[in-house]
């Protein structure tokens, strides 16, 4: 009986280092008060299992199961996201010790803390023009009577998919870059690239996108809208806070963005840089 309730309890430990680690990593502040206390409880208990392994077992076999425990507190709180190299940066961010995160940009305004909007950081995304019918112009038809190409997708960051083999950017929007950090409510730093991405993994899941190309980039990939059902792409990411509008191609977006704005959605709990700003600053970087 007594090895019956050890086992429920570790049990219960680990579930509940797992949802305090997803919580941790959330930007709702009672999930992440909730989810450190989680955590730590759970903490505590698998602590207390591994010195009873240690106890019971001998040293080797308490160091395996040991080891074990701590690579899964490590999951749990994202700390292989991106990868095992990406360990280090991953701990350092959720400790809040990452000086690097989030860097500062110089000579750009306030503007890149608040997510508004200039002058100088629309200057630095340019327009794209679209070959629609052998004629150059801003993406001005009806996109309506744009034929449709219905295929699964692949994410690849928060505003660009892989359908059919081919890259298709969203059309309107402008996302954080993969490697992009930001920081939350509560001045914590975080991959809201990556986050922004799972935000979009997660809500299209596997099924079937609605996509039409109007055209190409000049990089060579391709632009255009998608929706999953009767759901624009574009305006879940800027409605949920993890896009922005890029007024530089469409001001369609731009009443999602307010609204993103003002309930603090996704980026805006936080503070944040815009992505074309982080794009010029990791260009001077030489990154």
């Amino acid at each position: 009986m007594l090895f019956l309730r050890r086992v429920i309890l570790a049990i219960a430990a680990f579930i509940l280092v797992l949802w305090g680690g997803a919580s941790t990593q959330t930007n709702n502040l009672m999930l992440q008060g909730g989810g450190f206390v989680g955590l730590i409880i759970g903490v505590i208990i698998l602590f207390i299992f591994g010195r009873m392994a240690l106890r019971a077992m001998g040293l080797i076999p308490a160091l395996i199961i040991i080891s074990g425990i701590l690579s899964f507190i490590t999951y749990a709180i994202g700390g292989f996201r991106g990868g095992i190299e990406n360990v280090g940066e991953n701990l350092k961010n959720f400790l809040g010790q990452n000086e690097n995160a989030v860097p500062v940009i110089e000579n750009f305004g306030e503007n890149l803390f608040d997510g508004g909007s200039s002058a100088e950081s629309e200057e630095s995304s340019p327009m794209i023009s679209f070959s629609l019918g052998g004629t150059e112009e801003p993406a001005a038809r009806n996109i309506n009577n744009i034929p449709q190409i219905q295929s699964r997708a692949r994410v690849l960051t928060a505003d660009t998919v892989e359908i059919n083999g081919a890259r298709l950017q969203l059309y309107g929007i402008d996302a954080p870059e993969m490697n992009q950090s930001c920081a939350n409510a509560r001045g914590r730093s975080y991959r809201c690239g990556q986050e922004a991405a799972d935000w979009l993994k997660s809500w299209i899941r596997d099924y079937p996108l609605s996509c039409r190309i109007m055209g190409q980039s000049q990089n060579g990939t391709y632009v255009g809208v998608c929706s999953l059902g009767e759901y624009d792409l574009g305006a879940a990411l800027v409605n949920a806070g993890w896009a922005v509008a890029n007024r530089q191609e469409s001001e369609v977006y731009v009443p999602y963005e307010n609204a993103a704005r003002n309930n603090r959605n996704g980026l805006w709990s936080g503070r944040f840089y815009m992505p074309w700003d982080w794009r010029q600053y990791m260009q001077q970087q030489g990154q």
